[in-house]
């Protein structure tokens, strides 16, 4: 059996369920969702993105069940970030696969992948680990506020 699933490159086809994701997730680390507060900035960030492609997709059933966006690939690294299942997919295996995918992919252009994770979110710690990611240092998001 595959160690992995297939992931495609996102089109503007799939915007809208990327754009609602993309704030959800945004939503779930940080606590506000852009599509909320702010949209048109929010619109123009996942359109450049998809059209740069830079966001990468998993789908079952023509339903999008995995999402993640790629930064600039280096022949000697390339940084991946910004993961989503939707809530209704999630605990089922699905974002091991979809992530040993994605490497798969990358790895034709770059060396290394690496990855920030919060040091709290630990279901993501252990997909990450599960995919062949090792830890190599705790992160925690720290917020520098104007005063």
């Amino acid at each position: 059996p595959n160690d992995y699933y297939d992931i495609e490159i996102a089109t503007m086809s799939d915007f809208q369920v990327i754009y609602q994701n993309s704030g959800a997730m945004i939503e779930d680390d940080l606590g506000y969702n852009p599509c909320k507060t702010t949209p048109k900035e929010q619109e123009r960030r996942i359109t450049k993105r998809i059209q740069d492609n830079r966001i990468f997709i998993g789908k079952q059933n023509n339903e999008i069940v995995f999402q993640i966006e790629v930064g600039v690939i280096l022949p000697s690294d390339c940084q991946v970030g910004s993961t989503y299942i939707p809530p209704h997919f999630r605990g089922k295996g699905l974002s091991k696969k979809y992530m040993r995918g994605v490497c798969r992919h990358l790895f034709q252009n770059t060396k290394a992948i690496n990855l920030h994770v919060h040091v709290d979110n630990i279901p993501a710690q252990r997909c990450y680990r599960n995919s062949g990611f090792q830890k190599i240092a705790n992160y925690r998001l720290v917020k520098c506020k104007k005063n």
